[in-house]
């Protein structure tokens, strides 16, 4: 069987924020072609950095291929390649398309039949379009932080680039949802994805979106602040070392249940609710 995406021509010109996306378009057998300012992108700089190469640009950009073009110079070379592509991923109003006075609607000119897909940090329209944003304010702003780290101390940054890689796995559902759209009608297509909404859908703050949905309780409806949340997701000392217990989905639920040897405190079928586990959490915690 061939790849899903095989015979499907990407162009990418992301740096850094949404560059995973096209990744896995890769993955999925497309053909990405990464296009790259003279000298190469600044994302081939990011660290950390062996034998000259970055560990982040190299796992962000496998399967893809690279070519240079100087956009301001070479504008109709890139929209002649644009009219071989089916799929252009670039990163929004400030990008180097906006740069070289390239729109959207030059692409589309080009390539009635194209889907382009912008990522920025707040998206081409709102009135937040304009800021300028990094992991940690995408992280703030989603309120991912109000659950990160003790109450009464600074929030922690959880470690890798979570606001980054969820806004990668934005881009690409993006641009395959639109490139459905385009199979079924023919007609082309421009998805505008915003780093801070990504965050917020993907790390919901309390559980992510399925496990608020799953539990009943939004997270806007939750405690204001940092809650002192460990007993929900405890740390236990075991004989070799550590483990941490997350239980969502009434699914896991029932296999921790099972693992635990069905004990009878925990029998009661109401306890598969996670709004109920957290509303007897003390009291279960006591009988232990």
């Amino acid at each position: 069987m061939s790849d899903p995406l095989a015979g499907v021509r990407v162009l990418d010109l992301t740096e850094d924020l949404g560059e995973l996306g096209p990744r896995y378009l890769a993955d999925l057998g497309a053909e990405v072609i990464r296009v790259e300012p003279p000298g190469g992108g600044r994302s081939r700089t990011l660290e950390p950095n062996v034998d000259g190469h970055s560990l982040r640009y190299l796992t962000r950009n496998a399967g893809k291929q690279a070519i240079e073009l100087d956009l301001a110079t070479q504008r109709q070379q890139f929209l002649a390649l644009a009219a071989t592509a089916d799929i252009v991923v670039e990163p929004g109003p400030a990008g180097p398309l906006a740069q070289a006075g390239i729109t959207v609607p030059d692409l589309h000119a080009a390539n009635p039949a194209l889907v382009v897909v912008s990522v920025s940090g707040f998206g081409a329209t709102g009135p937040y379009r304009d800021w300028a944003g990094s992991e940690q304010v995408y992280l703030a702003m989603a309120g991912v932080l109000s659950r990160s780290g003790l109450p009464g101390l600074p929030p922690l940054i959880p470690p890798g680039s979570l606001a980054s890689e969820s806004t990668a796995l934005q881009v690409a559902w993006a641009a395959l949802a639109a490139y459905l759209r385009r199979l079924r009608t023919g007609a082309g297509d421009h998805a505008d994805v915003s780093a801070y909404e990504a965050t917020a859908q993907v790390l919901d703050p309390g559980y992510g979106i399925g496990g608020s949905a799953t539990g009943g309780q939004p997270a806007a409806h939750g405690p204001r602040g940092r809650p002192d949340a460990r007993h929900l997701y405890p740390i236990i000392r075991c004989r070799d070392g550590w483990v941490r217990v997350c239980v969502l989905s009434a699914r896991q639920w029932a296999g921790m249940f099972r693992w635990l040897g069905e004990p009878a405190r925990l029998a009661d079928p109401a306890l598969a609710s996670i709004a109920e586990r957290h509303a007897r959490a003390a009291v279960l915690l006591a009988a232990y």
